[in-house]
């Protein structure tokens, strides 16, 4: 539930950033935003539970008839990619998220030594 809590929490302050680019990256009523997460690797529990809890939030959000930016409601569009617990991976899969699947955020990596080279490729790219 905590979990849940937090990426709501997440997915909302993503939606004030985006009240600039509303639309952006996804179709004319949909936000796409990606998660990163160790699905293989080191610790792939932390990974699952990650996925789980953004699917569950994200479906909560879409639910509810989606989230509200700038005055227009928008489904959430989740894309969630795996870093097998490598920080290669992580600016790997930054890279895709955000030059093929034209994300307007990204959520994660949960461990740090993962999410310093994903949000160094995140910041590179004027992403949130």
């Amino acid at each position: 539930m905590k979990k849940t809590a937090c990426l709501l929490s997440m997915l909302v302050a993503a939606s004030m950033i985006l009240t600039a680019c509303a639309g952006a990256g996804g179709g004319g009523n949909t936000i796409k935003v990606g998660g990163i997460g160790e699905l293989t690797g080191d610790i792939p529990a932390v990974g699952a539970s990650f996925k789980n809890a953004a699917e569950m939030a994200v479906k909560e959000i879409n639910d509810a008839g989606g989230l509200e930016v700038g005055g227009k409601k928008y489904t959430i569009d989740f894309v969630i990619e795996d870093n097998a617990g490598k920080a290669d991976q992580s600016a790997s899969a930054a890279q895709k998220l955000i030059t093929q699947d034209n994300v307007v955020a990204i959520i994660g990596p949960n461990a740090s030594r993962y999410a310093i080279p994903a949000s160094e490729v995140a910041e590179s790219n004027k992403l949130s």
